[in-house]
């Protein structure tokens, strides 16, 4: 119904003026930004509405995109352009990140944080600032990130907005964190934490709580780490927040696999599947496990593992998820490597090669052609390594 109704709007421009013609399409733009909510709505509920809200977005994209680069185009020309602009990227986070490239996701972000700039939204402006850090730390661009979560503290500072400050000092600390500067990631984690006690945010207290547990675990204070990830734990179980229990248990589960405490991780990583699955959180329930596989492959379970990657195989195809799918044909052509059966990895790793390529992931395509290259050379056809791709 929706392209029938943009059609007949597109067949109508040829009767009105080149004034009524940009106002009909703001009244597009309008109506598409809540086809893209309603995507966005249907996709956070988990399954079954999910597959609807992928289905839509896939059936709308071409309308959604073509308004979307008209407000990017009109926002400093017309005033109710500008706030649809700015509402674009917001409006659409969660279909977009499954779908959408992450360097035309950045696009639409700074498109967003350019209305917001115009119009003089501070609050805005540092919400897009959080996620176009996101988009950038995604892509490996830590400079660029660290410089959005800067100015998302310095905005938050100046309005008296302590969530966003708390997300932004959080954020600072995780770039800290993955350069290993584990110093510095604790001292901007601690002062999230101590805003999220301040401001009463409990979420955010947990999440700082788990993080700190990170730092200490990496700094070899195994004994705080633990506690600070039970801290984390016992924080989402009392908010009633599965979402952050299950970060908390993937944090503990890691903390026991660290350890060599398979038996205890195992458990945990079950649990975190099972938050997931109940709540119908595919993407959760993916990474819950992928991680359980990789736990057999080290308790010797390969069979266990081997199932479970199959498992998540058929998640992502369900959802329509082609990183996870990727993903999961590399996880196990893993096994099959691990277990001497070299032409059954190759197999899957060149299934994964082209979902890499065209959802843009350098990361996932490198690893799958590092791969093919290892078993190629282990089986004396260094030729076939240059044509591992193909």
């Amino acid at each position: 119904p929706y392209t029938t109704l943009f059609r007949s709007r597109a067949f109508a421009y040829k009767k009105i003026s080149a004034a009524e013609q940009k106002e009909s399409k703001r009244l597009n733009a309008e109506h598409f930004l809540e086809v893209l909510s309603t995507c966005n709505s249907l996709c956070r509920r988990g399954a079954p509405d999910i597959q609807r809200g992928l289905n839509l977005f896939d059936q709308e994209w071409s309308n959604i995109r073509t308004c979307q680069a008209w407000v990017m185009e009109e926002f400093y020309h017309r005033k109710g352009a500008t706030d649809l602009c700015s509402r674009y990227p917001a409006a659409g986070s969660y279909c977009l990140s499954l779908r959408v490239y992450p360097k035309e996701r950045i696009r639409w972000i700074e498109s967003g944080l350019a209305a917001s700039r115009y119009s003089g939204d501070r609050y805005t402006e540092g919400s897009h600032l959080s996620s176009l850090g996101n988009a950038k730390l995604e892509l490996g661009e830590i400079k660029k990130a660290l410089e959005s979560y800067t100015q998302q503290c310095a905005i938050a500072n100046e309005i008296g907005n302590l969530h966003l400050e708390g997300t932004g000092l959080l954020n600072i600390g995780i770039i800290h964190r993955g350069i290993g500067n584990h110093d510095l990631a604790i001292e901007f984690t601690q002062k999230s934490l101590d805003i999220a006690r301040t401001d009463n945010d409990r979420r955010m207290e947990g999440e700082a709580l788990g993080r700190l547990g990170l730092d200490y675990e990496a700094k070899g204070n195994h004994k705080r780490a633990l506690q600070l990830f039970e801290d984390s734990l016992k924080v989402a179980r009392e908010t009633n927040s599965t979402f952050e229990e299950s970060f908390a248990l993937a944090r503990l589960s890691a903390y026991y696999r660290n350890r060599g405490d398979h038996s205890n991780a195992i458990e945990l990583c079950k649990q975190w599947a099972s938050i997931a699955k109940q709540n119908s959180n595919w993407l959760h329930e993916r990474y819950a496990l992928t991680n359980l596989g990789l736990l057999y492959i080290e308790a010797g379970d390969s069979t266990r593992a081997l199932e479970i990657y199959r498992h998540c195989l058929v998640l992502a195809q369900r959802v329509g998820d082609k990183f996870g799918e990727g993903e999961s044909l590399c996880r196990i052509g893993d096994v099959y490597q691990w277990l001497g059966k070299p032409s059954q990895a190759i197999k899957y790793y060149k299934k994964s090669l082209p979902i890499a390529q065209t959802f843009g992931s350098r990361y996932s395509e490198g690893r799958a052609l590092r791969q093919l290259g290892r078993i190629y050379a282990d089986l004396g056809k260094p030729r076939q390594i240059g044509r591992a791709h193909v």
